[in-house]
């Protein structure tokens, strides 16, 4: 078993895992901040759905004050 564990798990393979975990954390990190931006959108025009309307497949705000809010929290993505 000890022996298998050392073939196994050598440094190079230790280090390989350890990179792959760092990268899999980033990965999880980036992917919640960008379904937290996602549901600050989500939210932003559920609260103000009467400010606003699609027009040929775009977003159109009735006040400049709204559009600002919308990209504001579309920029922070």
């Amino acid at each position: 078993k000890e022996l298998y564990v050392n073939l196994m798990l050598d440094d190079e393979t230790k280090e390989s895992i350890e990179k792959e975990n760092t990268e899999l954390k980033k990965s999880i990190e980036e992917v919640n901040k960008a379904i937290e931006g996602l549901e600050k959108i989500v939210n932003f025009l559920t609260e103000n759905k009467d400010e606003w309307t699609v027009t040929d497949g775009k977003i159109q705000f009735k006040s400049i004050t709204k559009y600002k809010e919308y990209y504001q929290i579309v920029n922070e993505l």
